[in-house]
């Protein structure tokens, strides 16, 4: 397999493979490695937001939030459910909030100047939020998986669906189809050459940068 195109031979088209490849590919997963706790960390501040300004006592901590006066044993009312309500909502509406602006700045960006790599710094910020959509586009794939499989679908999602009185996908898949429109419509205007590094080194980066979130820097930084 190969990424740079060298030359035309009937109608196939032949790609040679150079080590050039590799290092942008390599240089795009380090960058992507701050995703996944990019992602994270604006979703746990959106439910510590919320559960703030409703009264509560909360506490951020690497991949959750939890409420210092709350207990679980205790009877919850009408009242105190809305809150909380409120607060679950606060992670996805701040991933999809933010993101949305992003992608809005995205698209004027890219509307006056054409997308060449390497990119710049702006550029790859705004694809950055733009990308806080990915979270739905995870939470889908999941949510669909377990409509066919034998898993149970958790987080907030599922949560927020319960309340509602809805099925789950009702509340996963719109999102969800929209978060994969943003992020198809981030690949179209990146330049045409280099979707192939962004693809899998933004994948694989993404990947091992929420590993390393959760299972080493997280918990030291956030316990």
């Amino acid at each position: 397999m190969s990424l740079h195109k060298s030359f035309y031979q009937g109608d196939s088209l032949h790609y040679s493979f150079n080590s050039r490849d590799i290092k942008i590919a390599l240089k795009t997963g380090l960058l992507f490695l701050l995703l996944g706790p990019f992602i994270t960390l604006v979703h746990e501040s959106g439910h510590w937001i919320l559960a703030y300004f409703f009264g509560f006592d909360p506490a951020l901590h690497f991949g959750s939030v939890s409420y210092e006066n709350l207990q679980e044993s205790q009877p919850y009312s009408v009242k105190l459910k809305q809150k909380l309500h409120f607060a679950v909502m606060g992670g996805p509406l701040q991933n999809m909030f933010l993101g949305s602006i992003g992608f809005f700045l995205f698209l004027k960006m890219v509307s006056t100047e054409k997308l060449s790599y390497p990119l710049k710094p702006k550029a790859w910020l705004l694809i950055f939020i733009s990308l806080l959509w990915a979270r739905q586009i995870v939470i889908a794939f999941y949510g669909v998986l377990s409509l066919f499989l034998d898993i149970e679908l958790k987080g907030d999602e599922a949560r927020l669906a319960e309340y509602w009185g809805l099925p789950a996908w009702a509340v996963f898949l719109p999102t969800g189809i929209v978060g994969s429109i943003i992020g198809l419509t981030i690949l179209f205007y990146f330049p045409k050459n280099f979707r192939i590094h962004f693809i899998v080194g933004g994948g694989l980066g993404s990947i091992v940068g929420m590993g390393l979130w959760y299972r080493v820097l997280g918990p030291v930084l956030l316990p």
